[in-house]
């Protein structure tokens, strides 16, 4: 029962994961620009 769950949640963090990749592979750039102020709220907290 309780592996059912978990390579479903495995299965769609890779799919996540590899949704992430794809719009972070155009420009690293553009990721480090999303992501800094995105940091910066959470360090502020």
């Amino acid at each position: 029962m309780d592996k059912i769950p978990c390579s479903k949640y495995q299965s769609e963090r890779l799919t996540l994961l590899e949704y992430i990749k794809r719009l972070v592979n155009p420009d690293k750039k553009i990721i480090m620009a999303i992501i800094q102020p995105i940091m910066a709220v959470v360090v502020k907290g």
